[in-house]
């Protein structure tokens, strides 16, 4: 069973202080699965949302890959520039080389996480 989320709102931090966090919670043994949301967004202020986004790209793979315990990201993604799509493919990029699932929405991590409890689950039962 899944239980105790911790929602932190990402956009406010800096990327090193997030990726630490990332971190710390990774080792507190409370917790069995990291699910990190993050956005990229196009409009108004879109080349300093994206300048942010390029820093945090690398500070949150490294520190998702660095974790003792499964981690999904979640990219939600609103573009509506070349700039924008860029970036989400740079995001798409860096986490299939880290070997980290990507997801486009929390539905279908939860529903992909949920398959593959429910898989390990008859296995176990199954022995």
């Amino acid at each position: 069973m899944l239980g105790n989320p911790l929602d932190s709102q990402s956009s406010f931090w800096d990327a090193q202080k997030f990726a630490e966090s990332i971190r710390v919670f990774a080792r507190w043994q409370g917790i069995d699965l990291l699910i990190l949301h993050l956005g990229v967004y196009t409009g108004p202020s879109a080349k300093m949302h994206i300048a942010t986004m390029r820093a945090r790209r690398e500070a949150y793979v490294s520190a998702a890959r660095e974790c003792n315990r499964p981690v999904a990201m979640v990219l939600h993604s609103v573009v509506s520039s070349a700039e924008g799509c860029e970036e989400r493919e740079k995001w798409q990029r860096s986490c299939n080389e880290a070997r980290l699932p990507l997801y486009s929405s929390i539905g279908r991590a939860a529903n992909a996480i949920n398959k593959f409890i429910k898989y390990h689950e008859e296995h176990r039962k199954g022995k």
